[in-house]
């Protein structure tokens, strides 16, 4: 066997051991979100919160949807890797039609992109979760709220329209990176945000403590976030799979997940009128 076919099937185990990584860790993370999710109305009262939350398996649920996370994001920046940035499927980073003096600055000899040309694909996480902090750290209220997840819809729809307009991506790798932006956003602000707030929440439930009210408001509303945004995530990285929804000019379907972020907003504006405590 020669290296090349040594090199061709370590890479194919790779690439079977990260997708089935990645299909793993969404499939939990996804299902422990929506569990949370629906628990909202049941722990809307904080003696109700507090009771559930001093459960001996509440510790273990919220950090199987910390690691599910975990595992679902990095398996997925693997396969962005070696897809896209090492290109082991071929050239599928950039666009076909590449100028050609663009070709010398962008692609190697070997056909592999350069650093300059997935930089900017990569750095657009980094600017997706800057930019979905800065939104809502500072939305109080519903109607806020609401106003920030549809500013948050069009700043991310307008980061994938500049890396396929302006940095000359391919539609596929266009789409394929929104959904990254928005599954890095909503992973990095469980482990970063989420994450602390829950432990604060814990350690005053063990302790018979009051509920930090802000800290539980907090959580309540970020996995709101998480469980309406991941359907369009979805939506995102399962279209490279589908022609249809990425080949030729694909920036009608963003207009579609517009509309679905639309009534993730709708659902955020309501989210006083669960959180209230439940009529006696």
């Amino acid at each position: 066997m020669s290296d090349r076919s040594v090199l061709d099937f370590v890479w194919t185990t790779c690439d079977a051991l990260f997708r089935w990584a990645h299909v793993a860790g969404v499939a939990a993370w996804l299902g422990a979100v929506w569990a949370l999710h629906f628990l909202r109305e049941r722990t809307a009262d904080p003696e109700r919160a507090a009771r559930a939350l001093a459960h001996p398996l509440a510790p273990r649920a919220l950090a199987f949807l910390r690691h599910a996370a975990g595992l679902a994001w990095i398996s997925g920046m693997l396969l962005l890797f070696s897809h896209y940035y090492h290109g082991l499927l071929g050239p599928v980073l950039l666009d076909g039609a590449l100028p050609l003096e663009l070709q010398e600055t962008l692609l190697k000899e070997s056909g592999e992109p350069t650093i300059r040309a997935w930089l900017p694909g990569f750095l657009s996480l980094l600017v997706g979760w800057g930019l979905y902090e800065l939104l809502f750290s500072f939305a109080h209220g519903p109607l806020l709220r609401a106003l920030a997840a549809l500013v948050a819809c069009a700043l991310w729809l307008a980061l994938g329209y500049t890396l396929d307009e302006h940095f000359h991506y391919s539609a596929r790798a266009a789409w394929t990176h929104l959904g990254a932006i928005g599954g890095s956003a909503l992973a990095a602000s469980l482990w970063f945000r989420v994450w602390p707030a829950q432990q604060t929440l814990l350690d005053q439930a063990q302790r018979s403590q009051p509920l930090d009210a802000a800290a539980l408001a907090f959580v309540r509303e970020r996995l709101t976030h998480a469980a309406y945004a991941a359907l369009v995530v979805l939506m995102f990285m399962l279209s490279n799979h589908y022609p249809l929804l990425f080949g030729g000019h694909p920036w009608p379907w963003p207009a579609v997940a517009a509309g679905v972020m639309g009534l993730g907003a709708l659902a955020i504006a309501s989210a006083d009128r669960l959180a209230r405590p439940p009529q006696r």
